[in-house]
């Protein structure tokens, strides 16, 4: 299958989750103010925004923990009641409890039990039955990567692993959608890109993922959409793709010269003018140049590596970063 008709098919998926207009105040505090989108079945799905933009309130809302001023949470239920497929999660949460687990940004496990006592813990809650349950906790332990750890107490675990052990608690009623908060926060780099990796084990398994995050370069890298939260709304949702059209013309060029000549070859770029460049940023390994005539400037650049008797190592053109359209979303609030 080719990469349209795998975009294709991703959007032809019925929703699984519709939240509708949701808003939340604290006193005269607004914190989501009629916050409308749909999360579609299988999908990875990020949220992201400023520390203090609502995030978490967002998911405690969606999950049913905190009851809105207005709007609603549905989710697709297995079963239809009173003629209806899509249940509220405030109306029936018995209905949608297992179809949803969570893993909060601190963790939920208790530090005392061991692995496996913490998952027979989960599972009891959950009330499944002892067969079922030792299937599910042997299958999330495989899936976080926990196996031969079911002795050690929660506190001896590492920060990473920790985090596996409250994902595999989430998983253990094999729902069909996760929802995490901030789930690589406070981790180093080789941890967080292991979490990255189980997330997406996660989703190929048909499990819709929801992921909340400050952390732009690793949404980028997982989600199908992406919900821009600012202000208390969202401001801008849609595929990375999708929201680089919407809110920036420009594009990137990336150049990477043998001398590294960046100054000069800007100065003699500039003197260019029949040319836009919005703005240049030199990483000090590579030139980063933000344009909306990336092919005009790409024939110009080319000709300034030359004239400053320099050479090219790579050059490559690239659509803004998540980053470079989230500070231009935050700028416009």
């Amino acid at each position: 299958m080719d990469k349209q008709a795998a975009e294709k098919q991703k959007h032809s998926r019925d929703d699984v989750l519709r939240v509708k207009g949701i808003s939340v105040s604290f006193g005269k505090h607004c914190i989501l103010k009629k916050i409308d989108f749909e999360v579609k079945e299988k999908e990875l799905f990020g949220i992201i925004g400023m520390s203090g933009s609502g995030k978490t309130t967002l998911l405690t809302t969606i999950i049913g923990a905190l009851n809105p001023n207005a709007g609603d949470v549905l989710f697709k239920s297995n079963r239809v009641l009173e003629g209806e497929k899509f249940q509220s999660v405030f109306k029936n949460p018995f209905a949608i409890r297992n179809l949803v687990g969570f893993a909060a940004q601190r963790g939920s496990f208790y530090h005392e039990l061991t692995v496996i006592q913490n998952l027979e813990y989960f599972a009891a809650l959950y009330d499944l039955p002892p067969e079922l349950a030792a299937e599910n906790i042997k299958r999330a332990l495989r899936l976080v990567g926990l196996s031969g750890f079911e002795n050690l107490e929660g506190k001896f675990l590492s920060g990473g692993m920790q985090k596996k052990l409250d994902i595999a608690c989430a998983l253990i009623h094999n729902p069909s959608i996760l929802i995490l908060d901030e789930p690589t926060a406070d981790l180093d780099p080789i941890t967080r890109a292991d979490l990255i990796r189980l997330f997406k084990r996660i989703n190929k398994e048909g499990k819709t993922v929801i992921i909340a995050s400050h952390f732009l370069s690793e949404l980028e890298y997982l989600c199908d959409r992406i919900a821009i939260l600012n202000d208390g709304i969202i401001a801008e949702i849609g595929t990375i793709e999708q929201l680089s059209k919407s809110l920036s013309s420009n594009k990137e060029i990336h150049l990477q010269t043998a001398n590294g000549n960046y100054e000069l070859i800007v100065e003699k770029l500039k003197k260019v003018r029949m040319i836009e460049i919005s703005h240049v940023v030199d990483r000090g390994q590579k030139l980063v140049i933000y344009t909306p005539e990336a092919e005009a400037v790409l024939h110009h650049l080319l000709q300034a590596v030359k004239d400053s008797q320099d050479s090219i190592v790579n050059v490559n053109v690239a659509r803004p970063s998540l980053n470079e359209v989230f500070k231009k979303v935050v700028r416009k609030r």
